[in-house]
């Protein structure tokens, strides 16, 4: 998860979902992050992210996360010599 803010730009992940005992969902990471992040949402927050999660952007995105994540995934196992080269020489131009 990316937060970013006027003070803050950090990505978080999250290691534990829980409800806590004021009914609230929580969502915390490691304790071993160098910064500690817990998250609380009530059920109008709940409500309220699956209703912006329902817009046509969002749909569209979740329908193309496969064949992003395997695009993605193929460009980062390739090596420098299986990518093609951008000049029509195939080698880099000479000083």
């Amino acid at each position: 998860m990316r937060v970013v803010t006027k003070l803050v730009k950090t990505d978080f992940f999250i290691d534990k979902i829980y409800v806590d005992e004021h009914g609230q969902l929580v969502m915390e990471n490691s304790q071993d992050e160098k910064m500690r992040v817990r998250a609380y949402m009530d059920a109008s927050d709940v409500v309220a992210a699956f209703k912006k999660g329902l817009s046509l952007d969002v749909i569209r995105f979740v329908a193309k996360a496969p064949i992003t994540a395997r695009r993605t995934k193929r460009s980062a196992t390739s090596t420098v010599e299986d990518r093609p080269s951008k000049y029509p020489t195939g080698g880099n131009p000479r000083p």
